[in-house]
């Protein structure tokens, strides 16, 4: 039987729609899920979702370079 590993893919396109970068966020053997990308006031993008299957809130934010200028997981109360 298989497993199932789900990672964050996020891509760059042009304007015609072609890939120019993509970045992953995941660990093997967990399941992460983006929810939202938030654009912020300075030109960057925050990715809010979750990691650690579904039990650890992920944030990262991103230039629109793909750039990764940070990135935290928060682990959920017990």
């Amino acid at each position: 039987m298989g497993t199932s590993d789900n990672d964050i893919k996020f891509y760059g396109v042009d304007t015609d729609g072609l890939e120019l970068w993509s970045r992953t966020y995941g660990a093997p053997g967990t399941n992460e899920q983006m929810e939202d990308i938030i654009p912020t006031s300075d030109g960057n993008l925050v990715i809010v979702g979750s990691t650690d299957n579904f039990n650890t809130a992920l944030m990262a934010k991103a230039n629109l370079n793909g750039d990764t200028l940070w990135y935290t997981e928060i682990p959920s109360s017990p």
